[in-house]
């Protein structure tokens, strides 16, 4: 290697001194063992053209030359692939026309594949290597010449970086018949984001996309899996189901793990119906009446019963155990190492119900491998679950679709999940349910979905998609905008195009971008399963995280959980922790804060502060929590209230933590006041029932200033829009050195509850903080567009203006300058060198070198001018640059201090693989639900199907009509939580008592009933007081 390294580093000044020719010195280079691109920085600088030119023809004919000499030692190997690396090099600094770089880029990869094609297994894969490195370099040039490695792509064994060529070969529309799910969704990826970069249009595969054709894995609750996604402890099923009633032989395979000697071990695999996982999911396959199994050893298990079944030897390590289904002749069979044993009929309870094959296994540390295709045993007849990705016709067609960018992709996945807060479900639009359907025919789907008035509201928000609409609906419609129109006419058309969009509009012109997205989900959910294929190259795993930013929430939140899983305890024999909630203690601590000023105006008596953080809700719960591990637990605890014999099964868990919300967020008071019905006079009741939601309708509403929380560790923004708490880094200064830690404790708490939130999945907290903070959980880097977007949209034109900035009075009043001054000096430190070299103002430099600290120096007023008026204007800008870093890093860093510590919380609970995956608004979703709770949002999450037709007509008028708070508030009286999404649909069933008020409960199942009210307004009138004494445990 040194001999190498010391040639190629001198090789310039040999040919330059005339020592080697330039055929001479390709010669030598063809014998070389070892080359790297960092022994040959120089050459570009001390080579001419012509001699790059030169020594790369004669380069690249020893790399056919040595192929000609049929050598087959590792030498020759190293000998090859040194020269690859050469004249990649070569090509990278030669100044060549670009068609005659992709003519020798097609030369070189034909070199390489050549040895490729002849060395045995140990030594191609060095050859591969250096393959990946020309790929790697074309960035995706398709139109590099790569047909040379087809044949490589499909030699056998296949190896690791073959797979890996394969999907820089579909690049380059290279079908390499390779039929591994993994590789070949990443060949669909990569096309698609290569595609939308360029701005070229996707495959027709994007259009005819159907779940069924990416068969995979489906992960069950309590399942563990290793790093590359394999079953360990648990339980998979097949994604892709089969109908008895369609007929169809199917087949898969498992192979056994080292351990499977071992008697304790158990694996089942087998078939059944998704009612399998509802009733025995915690059970190994064919525990339960709706579910078929074979052991892997000699008995099956049918009907919850085991039979013995004959087997021609003892399983053992590597067995391939096989499973048939013939839905033809209703029976199934499982095979060892292809040898079928006894064929059982099937007990099947309904001929149109879908099966599965599902396999359970306890087999840690090892794994059991599942191959639902590429099997080695295949029955003849039977089917495999094989994908057909790999269709050619698809790939080589185009979308009908107009092309669109990456941003407009982005922007698209965007707005779908903003729409799925609001209960749209993507698959109902999407999904091409016959294939024979033509792609861009519109689908019917279920009207409760309907996506049209969110969509509208919300597009404003998202200008390629703005512009892509506008275009096409003008095409559509047959219209155009007048050329001579002014820009307030043109921006009033735009505004009255949109808001006239119809759903055939939408279903016309977006619908078929929403498949191509829903398909682009499906393939990475795929390829996270197997990034190893991609993470060595820079180039496809960039285009793999830009996939990322594609992806819906379910999407991401499916790959999330893998890793979620593992960490998730959900023992179901473990006795929760019981915390003791004292209300009343906590109702007068409230009202003993309320008494006092604001901390914004006065700090809190000591003995208050001590009160609020260890006996208001808030306090109780972190003091009954303190020192117990039980964060990681689906279930981390149940609540006890003092001097109440409520038993909690999750509603009263779900009530208080929605208390300890309302003790940390500020708020306005609802007033307990007498309903207003907007209606007119009548004293008849049925003329009444008829009328509009908005006139029938109470409205409930919240009044009054805005209103310190009991629990004072936030502080609201002062956003014009958005109303979101950061840290009240003010009132902690106020604090005692005891108080002070025990509020730091409470912050790392509130972490670690945040990240059961994240790990569970099953409670929701409402708190609004700003992508700020959710970013720092999610370790995103935050910019300053993040600070104005949702902290201070005032201090975006302080920041902007240069006078605000040399003011020192104005610039040290930015929240966080002071304690970030020193990056504010270091920045000042390097303006100051770089204007000591400017010659041209001698006046500059003094001022500079009399003040070694720019920022911290205050400028002198000038007679007839603000601060620093007296200054070039060279300097004030300079000045203002290096205040304005500062500045904006005190205001990105200012809440550090408590986000570390919520941060540390979060992360001992949440696994660091699973925050890797997690992007800001996945966090934020996940523990802070939706705000903002429509009465669709509502109403979908109702069961009405127990209330007569004219309750239901009632309680949706009611619902509808509702203010926003009032509409949280009667989310929380039926579920306990004020936002969604909810554990489960509230079951509304009816009494007979109408002076009775309606009841709730929190607890599963969820209900809460109604009574046959005479009127709208008497509904309205019991309502409103059931909700004012929303937290009165047993008030009705």
């Amino acid at each position: 290697m040194l001999a190498s390294r010391a040639l190629l580093s001198w090789l310039p000044g040999l040919i330059q001194t005339g020592v080697f020719s330039v055929k001479a010195a390709g010669a030598v280079v063809a014998k070389l063992q070892h080359a790297e691109d960092s022994w040959m920085r120089e050459w570009s600088n001390a080579l001419s053209k012509e001699q790059i030119e030169g020594l790369l023809e004669s380069t690249l004919h020893a790399l056919h030359h040595s192929q000609d000499e049929g050598q087959t030692i590792p030498s020759s190997v190293s000998s090859v692939a040194a020269l690859g690396t050469v004249a990649l090099h070569l090509l990278s600094i030669a100044s060549l026309p670009r068609e005659r770089v992709t003519q020798l880029r097609g030369v070189l990869v034909a070199g390489l594949a050549r040895g490729c094609s002849t060395w045995r297994s140990v030594h191609r894969d060095r050859m591969l290597s250096s393959l990946l490195s020309c790929f790697e370099s074309f960035r995706g040039d398709s139109s590099v010449n790569t047909t040379p490695v087809l044949k490589l792509l499909s030699q056998q064994p296949t190896l690791h970086n073959q797979q890996r060529l394969t999907i820089f070969a579909a690049l380059h529309a290279v079908e390499s018949g390779q039929r591994h799910a993994a590789v070949t969704a990443a060949n669909w990826v990569t096309h698609a984001l290569h595609h939308m970069n360029q701005g070229k249009p996707l495959a027709q595969f994007f259009d005819r996309f159907h779940p069924d054709h990416a068969p995979h894995l489906v992960v069950l609750p309590d399942t563990k899996l290793n790093d590359n996604g394999e079953l360990m402890v648990g339980q998979v099923r097949g994604s892709v189901a089969v109908y008895p009633n369609r007929g169809g032989k199917y087949y898969y395979e498992m192979v056994l793990p080292p351990n499977y000697s071992d008697r304790q071990k158990t694996i089942v695999m087998g078939w059944g119906s998704k009612l399998h996982e509802v009733q025995g999911s915690s059970q190994h396959v064919g525990s339960d009446f709706h579910s078929w199994g074979f052991n892997g050893r000699n008995r099956i298990r049918l009907l919850t019963g085991e039979q013995e079944i004959a087997v021609p030897h003892n399983t053992v390590s590597g067995d391939v155990i096989g499973s048939l289904l013939d839905l033809e002749r209703k029976q199934m069979c499982w095979s060892i190492n292809g040898e079928l044993l006894q064929w059982v009929d099937i007990p099947l309870q309904g001929d149109g119900e879908p099966i599965y094959p599902y396999v359970s296994a306890s087999v840690d540390p090892h794994f059991v491998l599942v191959l639902l295709n590429e099997t080695q045993y295949l029955p003849e007849g039977f089917t495999e679950f094989t994908s057909n990705l790999d269709d050619p016709n698809l790939r080589e067609a185009s979308t009908t679709a107009p092309p669109q960018s990456f941003t407009f992709y982005k922007e698209l996945t965007s707005l779908v999940n903003e729409l799925s807060n609001s209960g749209l479900r993507i698959e109902e639009l999407v999904v091409v349910r016959d294939v024979e359907v033509d792609a861009a025919t519109p689908l019917p789907v279920d009207p409760a979905t309907d996506y049209v008035d969110r969509s509208i509201a919300l597009l404003p928000q998202y200008p390629h998609i703005c512009n892509y609409l506008l275009g096409a609906l003008d095409s559509i419609r047959g219209t155009t905008t007048p050329s001579d129109c002014e820009e307030e006419e043109v921006q009033r058309i735009r505004e009255v195009t949109l808001r006239s969009l119809s759903r055939c509009d939408l279903d016309a012109t977006i619908i078929p971008y929403l498949r191509h997205l829903f398909c682009l989900n499906a393939m990475s959910t795929v390829v996270a399963k197997r990034t190893d294929l991609i993470r060595d190259s820079p180039f496809l795993w960039g285009l793999y995280h830009q996939a990322r930013d594609l992806l819906f929430f379910s999407a991401r939140w499916a790959l999330i959980d893998v890793h979620l899983s593992r960490k998730l305890n959900r023992s179901g024999d473990r006795r929760p922790l019981v915390v003791t909630i004292d209300r009343r203690r906590a109702m007068s601590i409230a009202e003993t804060k309320r008494s006092l000023p604001p901390t914004t105006i006065a700090p809190l008596p000591a003995n208050v502060v001590d009160d609020v953080l260890r006996h208001s809700v808030v306090g109780q719960m972190f003091q009954g929590m303190t020192g117990k591990e039980v964060y990681t637990y689906l279930t981390m605890f149940t609540v006890q209230l003092q001097d109440n014999i409520t038993e909690d099964a999750g509603g009263v868990t779900r009530s208080m933590l929605s208390l300890l919300c309302d003790e940390l967020m500020w708020s306005y008071p609802q007033q307990q006041q007498q309903s207003t019905v907007v209606a007119p006079t009548t004293d008849d009741e049925e003329e009444e029932e008829r009328m509009e939601p908005q006139q029938a309708a109470a409205i409930i509403t919240m009044s009054g200033g805005k209103v310190e929380p009991v629990v004072p560790l936030f502080i609201p923004t002062d956003h014009s829009t958005y109303f979101n708490l950061v840290p009240n880094m003010k009132w902690l200064a106020t604090l005692t050195t005891e108080q002070e830690a025990l509020a730091m404790q409470l912050y790392e708490w509130l972490g670690k509850l945040f990240g059961n939130a994240v790990l569970a999945g099953t409670l929701v907290y409402a708190l609004n903080f700003p992508r700020l903070i959710w970013k720092f959980l999610a370790r995103e880097e935050a910019t300053m567009e993040d600070f104005y977007a949702d902290c201070s949209d005032s201090d975006r034109g302080a920041i902007n203006d240069d006078d605000f900035l040399l003011s020192d009075e104005d610039f040290y009043r930015l929240p966080g300058v002071r304690q970030h001054h020193m990056a504010a000096h270091d920045q000042a430190a390097a303006t100051a060198s770089l204007m000591h070299d400017d010659e041209d103002d001698e006046h500059d430099g003094e001022l500079v070198s009399s003040d070694a600290d720019l920022v911290d120096t205050p400028t002198s007023p000038v007679p007839g001018g603000g601060e620093g008026s007296g200054m070039s204007e060279v300097v004030r800008q300079r000045i203002a640059s290096a205040r304005r870093l500062a500045a904006s890093q005190g205001l990105l860093h200012q809440y550090d201090k408590v986000l570390e510590k919520i941060r540390s919380g979060f992360e001992s609970v949440v696994p660091a693989a699973a925050v890797e995956q997690m992007r800001w608004d996945d966090v934020r979703q996940r523990v802070s639900g939706s705000d903002g709770v429509t009465a669709a949002d509502i109403l979908a999450n109702m069961d009405m199907t127990s209330l007569s037709a004219s309750m239901q007509a009632q309680l949706t008028q009611v619902v509808n009509a509702l203010a926003p708070p009032a509409r949280s508030a009667l989310l929380l009286f039926a579920t306990g939580q004020r936002r969604l999404p909810v554990p489960e649909k509230i079951r509304v069933t009816c009494g007979d008592d109408p002076n009775e008020l309606p009841t709730a409960h929190t607890c599963s199942p969820i209900s809460m009933m109604l009574q046959p009210y005479r009127s709208t307004t008497e509904f309205i009138e019991k309502l409103s007081l059931s909700l004012a004494h929303v937290y009165e445990f047993g008030f009705v």
